[in-house]
């Protein structure tokens, strides 16, 4: 390496900056400077073709567009004849490309551990092989079958920043000698830019080719419009219900419905049982019903979390016949689905029973699946609004029944709520307090207290123990202890305040106070001076 590359690499270990630019030429001799500024020139090429690579990937989600501009770049840049993208397809466990051939897309597919392309994804480890044909992992098949003569190879893998292996980029012949050690570390650049890109136009045509077999399953039943806006009608009505009770019912009406099916049960996993769970309405009565998580129907759709489809229940052995079906129903044919949270954990079972017309087919299946996935997201919005509901009803109970008064306060500073106590305290009705900003309920030298609550909202810090003789309307006058306690809406945003009322002082601050009496006090002084001062 030169004392110009050298000199360069030193440089980019921090920023680059127009004076340490002028203070190394300064330092070399002629033919150093043109080697350096060579070296350099080089290197912003590669970082303009890496921006390039990130630019043009981005502004599509089609996988053939992004193979074609990847190839294109990288070809470009590295100056190779050829090159080709191969990526891992998950389903088949090979790599594929495409090439375009006239108006065509043509794709190849080779098994994973297969020639130079499987070597490199296998084994994580990049490539550069000056004579192709002296290499064992070479196939030269396809030149022959081409009439192309491969000379060089350089192939490397396309990693993640997770390090998860999605494909390998190859290219062909460089156009002048060989490929270099920069060459691989450049493609291996390219390679990281482009790898968010392809798994992303990967997942988006995933998406896409789901979506129209989904298409084209409506349409062999012939009722693919009518059948698709039932079925998002109906998917949009369960995130409405967010009580668990409701939601039972319109998620068993509603798959009913769309699987054409006599019955539908949504069975729910109860994790420190171990036991699936279902509700029932008897006599007007709502009953829950459970049983062992691994027996039934249900059961194996839980354990096993695949699509459980019995077109006859009646060649079930006598052994292993359901749990999960009434005595007093008779149930031909079940079809059952698990419900995944996003993670992928199995958290309950939707069964539907008995479809009209005949067994449960794979449309229904698919159907059944992606409600299932609705279903979950409904599911967990209501397990959430319910555990919202048990801390708001427990917060309320305390909020009304403690025995201190208590002031809840938005941060426009009116008073939005307060307990029975502080309606005592204060001498005041509820709906007189209520709406009514804190400087309306304490006047004159009562102005501490409005300060105080400023201060809290305005700092996030409570202030607690303050003793106060406060004004109140019509005269009135009454002692308390005071705390201004903030309310955090999250960690940026002060939703309001909480202001204590206590009128109950300890016995050793009653004796301080004593002495005010006959006196008048300030409007109030912290509490932790009375108590050092009566103590």
């Amino acid at each position: 390496m030169g004392s110009g590359a050298v000199l360069l690499n030193k440089v980019l270990e921090r920023r680059l900056r127009r004076a340490d630019i002028r203070l190394i030429l300064d330092t070399l001799c002629r033919d150093d400077q043109d080697t350096f500024l060579d070296e350099l020139s080089d290197v912003l090429r590669k970082l303009i073709t890496l921006t390039e690579v990130s630019t043009r990937l981005s502004e599509s989600l089609s996988l053939d567009v992004l193979l074609s501009r990847l190839i294109e770049i990288t070809t470009e840049s590295l100056e190779a004849y050829r090159g080709t993208v191969f990526l891992h397809d998950k389903d088949t466990n090979e790599l594929y490309s495409r090439a375009a051939l006239g108006n065509l897309i043509q794709e190849i597919r080779i098994p994973i551990h297969q020639g130079i392309v499987g070597n490199v994804f296998v084994t994580g480890q990049p490539v550069n092989i000056d004579d192709a044909y002296a290499d064992a992992r070479f196939n030269p098949e396809m030149d022959k079958k081409t009439g192309y003569k491969t000379r060089n190879v350089l192939a490397v893998p396309i990693k993640t920043k997770d390090r998860q292996i999605v494909g390998v980029i190859q290219l062909l012949n460089k156009k002048s000698g060989s490929f270099s050690e920069n060459d691989l570390l450049m493609l291996e650049a390219i390679g990281g830019q482009a790898a968010a890109a392809l798994q992303n136009a990967q997942t988006y045509e995933i998406v896409s080719r789901t979506r129209h077999e989904e298409s084209m399953l409506f349409q062999q039943v012939g009722k693919e419009r009518r059948e698709e806006a039932q079925f998002f009608k109906f998917t949009r009505e369960i995130f409405f219900e967010l009580r668990m009770e409701s939601l039972f019912k319109k998620i068993t009406e509603t798959t009913a419905t769309l699987l054409a099916a006599e019955r539908s049960v949504l069975y729910l996993h109860d994790d420190k049982a171990n036991e699936l769970w279902s509700m029932t309405t008897h006599e007007s009565q709502t009953v829950r019903v459970r049983f062992p998580s691994h027996l039934g129907i249900a059961g194996s759709a839980l354990i096993t979390g695949e699509i459980v489809n019995i077109p006859d229940t009646a060649k079930l052995p006598s052994s292993i016949f359901p749990v999960d079906i009434e005595p007093g129903f008779p149930a031909h044919s079940v079809l059952c689905a698990p419900i995944k949270t996003s993670q992928g954990k199995v958290v309950g079972v939707i069964q539907v029973r008995n479809k009209k017309g005949g067994p449960f087919d794979r449309a229904d299946e698919s159907r059944l699946e992606i409600f299932a996935g609705y279903a979950s997201i409904a599911i967990r919005n209501a397990e959430l609004f319910e555990a919202t509901l048990k801390s708001a009803n427990y917060f309320e109970s305390i909020f009304r029944t403690l025995p201190n008064g208590l002031l809840l306060m938005n941060a426009n500073r009116t008073i939005e709520d307060c307990n029975d106590a502080a309606s005592e305290i204060l001498d005041l009705p509820k709906d007189r307090i209520v709406g009514s900003q804190v400087g309306d309920i304490f006047l004159g030298d009562s102005k501490c207290v409005t300060n105080a609550v400023e201060r809290v909202v305005q700092s996030a810090k409570p202030e607690v123990g303050m003793y106060a003789r406060l004004n109140l309307l019509e005269g009135r006058v009454v002692t308390l202890n005071l705390s201004v306690l903030p309310i955090l809406a999250d960690h940026d945003r002060i939703a309001g305040a909480i202001l204590a009322l206590d009128p109950l002082v300890t016995r050793g601050t009653y004796r301080t106070l004593q002495g005010y009496r006959n006196q008048n006090p300030p409007a109030y002084i912290p509490i932790n001076s009375v108590i050092s001062t009566g103590s």
